[in-house]
């Protein structure tokens, strides 16, 4: 394999195992200098991602505005993603630079916890992320309904009988106990379970890309 390829693989997995081998540290040997590497290496990746988050907003601007400029399938949204990025950013600048008129450098420290952001997501995205979670509710126990109806088994029967305990406790104030513990002990549980599952899988892939077995996917 070629450098071009085992350099992004080999800085992927150094970095993975500098950050896992830092909490494990932090957690057998709790002392000042490891806080402090910590603490750095902490920095240095909010540092690096706030760099991948620039690319990752040119990226989306490179993509939707090709989908605009070819004209293609769904270009309205993506005109919408490009102006709702754009307002973010334009709203973030502003209560900056109200906060630098006033003589309050903590606006910039907040990004986009400005008060004129503040008043967009309370208005604007938590309304937009209740009705979601409202769909969501509806769409979870169609789903749960039609799961029993294709594949008849104790599975089915005991995803309809959560999503139905779930969505009856939260119309029932009297039942948030029992709609507190399916979310705080089953649902976190299988959640961490998923995102375990993905994380060893995605160390597989990369040392399986490592050695050799597969190629990266953008090849």
């Amino acid at each position: 394999m070629s450098l071009k390829r085992l350099l992004p693989t080999a800085v992927t997995i150094a970095v993975g195992g500098i950050t896992v081998l830092m909490y494990l540290l932090l957690w057998l040997a709790p002392t000042e200098e490891i806080e402090r590497l910590h603490a750095q290496w902490v920095g240095l990746a909010i540092i690096t991602f706030a760099f991948a988050m620039l690319l990752g907003l040119g990226n989306l601007l490179a993509v939707h505005s090709g989908r605009i400029a070819q004209k293609k399938r769904g270009s309205f949204y993506s005109l919408v993603s490009i102006l709702t990025a754009a307002a973010v950013i334009v709203i973030s600048f502003f209560d900056v630079w109200q906060g630098l008129e006033q003589g309050t450098w903590s606006a910039v420290a907040q990004g986009v916890s400005g008060p004129t952001m503040t008043l967009v997501y309370r208005y604007g995205i938590y309304p937009l992320q209740s009705s979601f979670m409202a769909l969501l509710a509806c769409l979870l126990a169609f789903a749960a309904f039609r799961t029993l109806r294709l594949r008849k088994g104790w599975g089915a029967l005991l995803f309809l009988a959560g999503a139905l305990i779930v969505l009856i406790a939260l119309v029932l104030p009297e039942l948030g106990f029992v709609r507190d513990w399916f979310v705080n002990v089953w649902a976190t549980a299988g959640l961490r379970g998923v995102l375990l599952g993905i994380a060893l899988g995605t160390l597989a892939t990369m040392v399986r890309v490592l050695i050799g077995f597969d190629r990266p996917a953008s090849e």
